[in-house]
């Protein structure tokens, strides 16, 4: 069956109990209201936001200032996951975060031998090394005290993250889950 990813992304959420979304739209705003406004009328209620121009994901958030209360999902809708979102939410509660970031780890390989030195003399080299990294998945949990005071502005989620890193309430939870991101070439081939 041809589902888009905002449908899938939506049949995940309504089978993990959601009755409300809020999308906010800048490309191709009106195609994709009209792909939604009226199919899922009867498992969830979605209000839409246009966006005055391209605001970035967290920016969006400026124009729902009124609208969520506590805590509330962001994430990006080029994201296809089976993430568990009520374990999300928990761990979000748990541990009294004011953004949750969920999180993924993976490897790459270097295909080139790595020099570290300081000045002109070589202090170590590494054949081909692999490293291991942990990124942000474009999946939160945040807080709607986050958004208060934000501006009809352009601001990407790691600006806002790092605004509220040094109150130690910014969390990482680990996605064990299906995830793709489908806005990523690499992605799409598997």
């Amino acid at each position: 069956k041809n589902l888009s990813i905002i449908d899938l992304i939506l049949a995940n959420l309504i089978s993990s109990g959601f009755k409300e979304v809020h999308i906010t739209l800048n490309h191709m705003a009106e195609k994709i209201q009209k792909h939604l406004e009226n199919k899922y009328t009867e498992h969830l209620k979605i209000n839409f936001v246009i966006e005055n121009s391209k605001m970035g994901t967290a920016g969006s958030l400026y124009y729902l200032k009124e609208y969520l209360d506590g805590d509330f999902i962001l994430m990006n809708c080029d994201i296809v996951t089976t993430l568990n979102f009520s374990s999300l939410l928990e761990f979000h509660k748990k541990n009294q975060n004011l953004i949750s970031v969920v999180a993924n780890k993976t490897s790459h390989q270097i295909s080139k031998g790595v020099i570290k030195y300081t000045n002109s003399t070589i202090t170590e080299i590494e054949e081909k090394p692999t490293i291991n990294y942990t990124y942000n998945a474009g999946i939160y949990v945040v807080n709607n005290q986050c958004i208060k005071r934000l501006k009809e502005e352009y601001l990407d989620m790691p600006d806002l993250i790092k605004e509220y890193i040094p109150t130690k309430k910014v969390g990482l939870f680990p996605l064990i889950e299906y995830w793709k991101d489908l806005g990523i070439p690499e992605d799409l081939e598997d």
